[in-house]
């Protein structure tokens, strides 16, 4: 394979992962209603299925950019692409509300870790005008991902193939994340030198990171606890009116 091709298949993969991670945040809310007819979740559960991707991965992106710096970008990248297509098999294939929101926390951990890592594969691997339309590529795609997901997600759930419903959403990600680690830019990726030029392997991971996911968690176990609370007196006003 050239070396032009090679790149080609390179941007083709990073492109790919940082616009899966970019359509999660979007394309679950067009399937919150499908979710809460089939596995009853209540309003708390629902917001940690929203939520649990965004805050998984707000909180983890700063430590995934320093594992990138330590391991080695492609190393993290690749490992975080085929731990996100796992996420979302499982998300697909969740029986309950428990095991979806984990999957989803999953899902967010695993976008913490590839997402910092496309950047800088694009910054190492290419040089001049290629760097230049790269960068280009992923502006494009990280501008467009959040419309496709929303207009995605309807049609996907409509179209219930096999049954799916609201599940395709997730077993999209399937497919596109197995073709991108089997394809040729995956054995690309691991005979390039890991490390971008200038960086060494002395960072560590130090306590601020273990504060910042701490204090994230409890933010995030207190608003779905506020969501559901407010959840219940709703209901409880709709049932009751003359009550209150």
């Amino acid at each position: 394979m050239t070396t032009r091709l090679r790149q080609r298949w390179l941007l083709a993969v990073l492109v790919a992962g940082q616009f899966m991670a970019n359509v999660d945040i979007a394309i679950v809310n067009v399937a919150t209603p499908s979710i809460h007819r089939e596995l009853h979740a209540s309003g708390g559960a629902l917001e940690f299925i929203v939520s649990g991707y965004v805050l998984a991965f707000a909180m983890l992106i700063i430590t995934g950019a320093r594992l990138g710096r330590i391991v080695g970008y492609r190393r993290m990248y690749l490992a975080g692409l085929a731990g996100f297509t796992l996420a979302s098999l499982a998300c697909g294939l969740a029986p309950g509300t428990g095991a979806l929101i984990g999957a989803r926390i999953a899902q967010g951990a695993c976008a913490a870790i590839m997402v910092p890592q496309v950047l800088t594969g694009i910054q190492v691997s290419f040089d001049g005008r290629a760097r230049a339309r790269a960068l280009s590529v992923l502006v494009l795609a990280m501008s467009g991902s959040a419309v496709v997901g929303q207009a995605l997600g309807g049609p996907l759930i409509a179209a219930d193939v096999l049954g799916s419903g609201w599940r395709s959403i997730f077993w999209v990600n399937v497919p596109v994340g197995v073709a991108a680690l089997a394809g040729p830019a995956g054995p690309a990726c691991r005979r390039r030198n890991e490390s971008p030029p200038g960086w060494t392997a002395e960072a560590r991971l130090g306590p601020g990171h273990f504060m910042i996911a701490g204090s994230s968690g409890r933010y995030l176990a207190q608003t779905a606890r506020n969501h559901e609370a407010t959840h219940v007196w709703e209901h409880r006003l709709a049932a009751s009116p003359g009550n209150f």
